[in-house]
């Protein structure tokens, strides 16, 4: 079923099972992988015309309708689509734009005319191998569960691996081991230790492991658990477990962080995490965050304190501000040692000197970037120019532009007059070229200057790194001292 595409119509998050329309043309298998996509924005219209390079099987530069972005670079590093027209459906990489001519890669195998469509759109995508066929089997059987330890509104809970189920015919070949458990919980007793009429059934969480802390339960309540379990490719559950029943203490705090606006992802290897608590009544005073690509896996942010790895734990006082006329406070840190170019979903856990609540906040959602990360080489000075006055000099520059992942489209130069700090001169330059070269003006005579270029691309909201002092892509510097008349 290679090269399928098909729309998502539906998600069920808790079995993990896409719905797509229309049906497969070849039904994928266990062993297939699929490549998800999300839109993040789109721009549409007709061809308007062609280089003269094209031929009828194959064209890589095509103008855009007048509607396209006027900003150089829009599109670079999106997904055009044609349609219709002479080309029938064909998707490239957009890996230049100067309006209006996007070029692609590779290059398209027709010649578009005025009568194909087309559309940009920019992805952010993720490839994951999925179960195509559900099978019916015979059902699991879990045993009551075991709680370890309690809070004043969560029970922490673990149970055997399940391996084992009621093997008839025609189960018998039939694999029995549980790839995915759901919890349920009703309350027993108040906290005042009198019994609830008549209690329900309630609440459902899921966990993959044999282990799981049911959270947000009410405070200083008695609470009865059950667990069933289901395997792989197996939307049918097996029987309820017998209850596990607990009562919970008080301690770690009830309440929980609210994570607020994220700013802008600005760095390749971490992300700044804003969030805010409760301070009236004070049951907080230290956090600890986690991150992951889902909130079934997730990972504690940890910190190397005398060669063993542990959970980080943030004190109030060192990363918050109280606001008292709000009842608040606004914490914020960097969760830093994160992979390039990946979205990750964060939390935050609020505690106290008895412990952590275990539900955390709501999970926020920031990626890191993919801004590049060499430097580049080469760099040389050319002819030195008077520009109009013997007070404005400049100089040819050109260097080599690196390549590979993270790609390189833009550079500044920066430049240090007289051992002075390092300032960008002139503005952002765009190529794609290996030899890139470019004009330097406003030096002025009899000052020395050191010159340097800095890469970037179409990543973040400028497209640098935002410390120019710690920017890896700088390069090597070279000097110049304007002497002329």
């Amino acid at each position: 079923g290679e090269g399928q595409e098909r729309l998502i119509t539906a998600y069920d998050g808790a079995n993990r099972k896409l719905t797509v329309s229309p049906d497969w043309a070849i039904q994928p298998d266990q062993t297939s992988t699929v490549e998800l996509f999300q839109p993040s924005w789109m721009h549409q219209g007709l061809i308007t015309a062609t280089k003269a390079d094209c031929t009828a099987s194959s064209c890589s530069n095509i103008s855009l309708a007048t509607t396209a972005s006027s900003a150089t670079q829009a599109y670079t590093g999106g997904y055009i689509t044609l349609s219709g027209g002479t080309c029938g459906t064909q998707r490239r990489r957009v890996y230049s734009y100067f309006k209006p001519w996007a070029s692609v890669y590779p290059p398209f195998t027709c010649k578009p005319d005025t009568t194909v469509a087309y559309k940009i759109f920019l992805f952010s995508s993720a490839s994951v191998t999925l179960p195509a066929v559900f099978q019916t089997g015979p059902p699991l059987t879990v045993e009551q569960p075991r709680t370890i330890s309690v809070t004043h509104n969560a029970i922490s809970l673990t149970w055997p691996a399940t391996t084992a189920c009621v093997a008839a015919s025609p189960y018998a070949s039939r694999p029995c081991s549980a790839s995915l458990y759901k919890l349920q919980a009703r309350k027993t007793h108040y906290s005042s230790d009198f019994p609830v009429a008549d209690p329900q059934w309630g609440q459902i969480i899921y966990s993959t492991t044999n282990s799981v802390v049911f959270s947000g339960l009410d405070d200083m309540s008695s609470f009865a658990v059950r667990i069933s379990a289901r395997r792989s490719y197996d939307e049918t559950y097996g029987n309820w477990s017998e209850s596990e029943f607990a009562k919970l203490t008080g301690g770690a705090p009830s309440l929980q962080a609210i994570i607020t606006e994220f700013d802008i992802s600005l760095y390749n290897d971490r992300v700044y995490l804003r969030w805010q608590s409760d301070v009236n009544p004070k049951q907080v005073d230290r956090f600890y965050m986690a991150y992951g690509f889902d909130e079934n896996n997730m990972l504690d942010f940890s910190e190397t304190v005398n060669g063993v790895k542990q959970r980080k734990v943030f004190i109030d006082a060192d990363i918050c501000t109280i606001y008292p006329e709000l009842n608040i406070q606004r914490c914020a840190t960097f969760i830093t040692g994160l992979d390039l170019r990946t979205i990750y979903l964060l939390k935050v856990f609020s505690g106290n000197i008895n412990g952590f609540e275990t539900r955390g906040s709501a999970a926020g959602i920031q990626a890191t970037l993919s801004l590049p990360v060499d430097a580049a080489t080469d760099v040389t000075l050319g002819d030195i120019t008077l520009s109009g006055n013997a007070s404005d000099f400049g100089v040819d520059l050109s260097w080599t532009r690196p390549q590979g992942f993270p790609s390189v489209n833009r550079f500044y130069v920066a430049a240090s007059e007289n051992g002075g700090a390092f300032r960008r001169v002139g503005g952002i330059i765009h190529s794609i070229d290996r030899v890139v070269t470019a004009f330097i003006g406003s030096l002025s005579k009899g000052r020395r200057y050191l010159l340097r270029v800095h890469c970037g691309n179409s990543e973040g909201p400028t497209g640098f790194h935002v410390d120019m002092a710690q920017d890896p892509t700088k390069s090597s510097t070279v000097e110049v001292t304007p002497d002329g008349v």
